[in-house]
């Protein structure tokens, strides 16, 4: 049998693997991409959301203006090469919902690295597409939305075009680590394979013992003919935003008791499937969120599993054990954002040989020996 020879391996084609398969080839490196498993394809239901400030404490992650500049940068390199239109500037209005974020906001906006990105109080009284605000909002700036779904299809038609696509997914038993280079049965050989599984990480023989705290999501997405809303992000009871095809998109549900033990290794078998309990959440936050609620008529009720992480900094870089072996997980909700930014650093590792930063790397709270 003939031996393909590849620079690298990539097993998952969310986000994660995409994006960093697109990348990769972009520095000029021949990569062959395994599909993931379409049935927990997380990335299909995350919103899209690039936010920089989030949480009830209203905190900017770490490197997060970092952050943003490259996912603008890479989103917008991709709009132009793949001839596709899913990255949108919008602003995010969020409404306070309790005292304690009025006090949060008050605080933030102390700090000279936040004044660039929020803006003060904005008044009750200022009208907002018809949204209760009894206590007011804010405007975050420097958020975007990008609408992933075409944006993967896109990369994907790319990566097939250039050859690169495997037809089947990946195995581990057919890995062969016995050399000084992988060989992928019998036929690939590579330098090294990075695994952007999302929560099918849990079955990686090399990385299911990182530490994960799965949280299943669900989001709708429906027609409202009456729900006129100017094109941003609205963060109240659930966050809500219009699409470009006229229609709207709402989310999410956090459901953290999917795991059945064993160090959240094990999911329910439901963990994947739109519940009726999923849908009667979103439905009853619609009405809550204006003076006079709309309509809504579902188009679609996706879920997915978030594979947030213990202390929500994601995993990328090698195995301690093992540097062939390496792992892109954990971006828990924040996908959107962090994709292209973790993604440069490890094709600058792969390729340049630069140090992964610190609280990236998956060794931190231990790995089971290999």
């Amino acid at each position: 049998m003939r031996v393909l020879d590849a620079d690298f391996m990539v097993v998952g084609d969310g986000l994660a693997g995409a994006v960093l398969t697109w990348l990769l080839r972009a520095d000029g490196a021949v990569v062959r991409l395994f599909p993931g498993d379409p049935a927990r394809a997380a990335s299909r239901v995350a919103a899209g959301v690039l936010n920089p400030v989030t949480g009830k404490r209203l905190a900017a992650g770490w490197e997060v203006e970092a952050q943003l500049a490259s996912a603008f940068s890479v989103y917008g390199q991709m709009e132009a090469e793949l001839g596709v239109s899913v990255l949108r500037r919008v602003p995010l209005h969020r409404f306070f919902l309790h005292p304690s974020e009025e006090v949060f906001h008050a605080k933030r906006l102390e700090d000279t690295r936040y004044r660039a990105f929020l803006s003060g109080v904005r008044s009750s009284e200022e009208p907002l597409g018809g949204f209760v605000q009894p206590r007011g909002f804010f405007t975050i700036s420097g958020a975007g939305h990008l609408e992933i779904p075409p944006l993967l299809d896109a990369l994907s038609h790319s990566h097939a075009e250039a050859g690169c696509v495997e037809a089947a997914p990946f195995s581990y038993a057919r890995l062969d680590r016995s050399g000084p280079g992988l060989i992928y049965d019998g036929r690939i050989r590579a330098k090294a394979v990075v695994f952007c599984e999302g929560i099918g990480v849990l079955e990686n023989p090399w990385f299911g013992s990182l530490r994960f705290r799965p949280v299943k999501g669900e989001a709708l997405t429906f027609t409202s003919p009456e729900l006129q809303l100017p094109e941003a992000v609205f963060h109240h009871e659930k966050w809500l935003l219009p699409t470009s095809n006229g229609r709207f998109r709402m989310g999410s549900t956090y459901d953290r008791g999917i795991s059945l033990g064993e160090g959240h290794r094990k999911l329910r078998a439901d963990a994947f499937s739109p519940s009726t309990d999923g849908e009667a959440e979103l439905r009853g936050s619609l009405p809550k969120m204006f003076h006079t609620p709309p309509s809504m008529h579902i188009v679609e009720h996706k879920a997915g599993v978030r594979p947030a992480t213990r202390d929500r900094f994601p995993y990328a870089g090698p195995h301690p054990e093992d540097a062939r072996l390496l792992v892109f997980n954990g971006l828990g909700s924040k996908g959107a954002l962090l994709a292209p930014w973790i993604a440069s650093r490890l094709v600058r590792f792969l390729r340049h040989g630069e140090r992964i930063p610190e609280p990236l790397r998956p060794e931190r709270f231990g790995l089971t020996p290999i």
